[in-house]
């Protein structure tokens, strides 16, 4: 650790101490595997393709965004995979800002943000523009976490992923899940 002050920074970021370490590692060891599809679009026969396996199976939505340089960027979800229910519909698992827009939790044009530091540093605030198909900065628009990474990475440059559903909030303190969450209540 003392020789990789990075990797004791992204452990600390994350909220692992040093001594909890080993313990971590041999629960995630001894946790069954998930097997994960990402995929960049999802056919209609794909769930029904997945259920023939003897494993389950979970489907990832990857989106891929390139910006003007070339420099690419993928949005691959972070929350923790729950299995799916005979009744679910892949669609009902992926979360878009439309949705928020459609149901009138979200307007286009709304400011969003969230406040950013490394451990023990001052926190930078970071604003976004919500817009018809993901949240705007600095002129750029893209899904939630792609926008909140590119934020993060002004600060922690080596910061790889962000859950930008649990990092943006409205004016009144509402992060853009919760708002998801009511999505499905209605």
């Amino acid at each position: 650790m003392a020789k990789n002050p990075s990797f004791k920074d992204l452990l600390n970021e994350i909220e692992i101490k040093e001594i909890n370490i080993h313990g971590t590692i041999d629960k995630i060891l001894k946790s069954p595997p998930i097997v994960a599809l990402p995929i960049d679009f999802i056919p209609n026969d794909l769930k029904d393709w997945t259920k023939t396996l003897r494993i389950d199976v979970t489907v990832w939505l990857v989106e891929k965004y390139v910006d003007i340089e070339g420099n690419v960027l993928f949005n691959i979800p972070e929350k923790e995979i729950e299995q799916e229910t005979e009744t679910d519909s892949i669609n009902d698992n992926i979360k878009d800002i439309s949705t928020l827009i459609n149901k009138k939790l979200l307007k286009i044009g709304q400011e969003l943000y969230f406040e950013y530091a490394p451990k023990g540093k001052q926190k930078t605030r970071f604003n976004g523009i919500v817009k018809e198909n993901g949240i705007e900065v600095d002129g750029e628009t893209s899904a939630p976490s792609v926008s909140a990474l590119r934020c993060i990475q002004k600060i922690t440059p080596s910061r790889i992923s962000v859950n930008g559903w649990v990092t943006w909030k409205t004016k009144d303190e509402k992060l853009i899940d919760e708002l998801y969450e009511l999505t499905k209540e209605k």
